[in-house]
């Protein structure tokens, strides 16, 4: 399902998961991801381009939101990075 955003965000949030947050965190469960994960995912990302860094997070922390919101985790491991 592709979200209501328009192309130029959406191409941007789309290579964001795929270059940086899959290769990273794709093989780790939701329930087994923890802030440190997180973190680590964050400090990598940031060491290669701050913009890239900050949209990671942001993809990350909406993620988790929704992911909370619907009972899928009981806590947002990427809050307060």
């Amino acid at each position: 399902m592709r979200p209501e955003m328009t192309d130029p965000f959406y191409v941007a949030y789309r290579n964001a998961i795929v270059k940086h947050i899959n290769p990273h965190l794709g093989n780790t469960k939701l329930i087994k991801l923890s802030r440190g994960n997180v973190q680590q995912l964050y400090n990598k990302e940031f060491k290669i381009s701050e913009s890239v860094a900050k949209l990671v997070k942001t993809i990350m922390n909406t993620s988790m939101v929704y992911a909370l919101d619907k009972k899928m985790i009981s806590v947002n491991p990427a809050e307060g990075e």
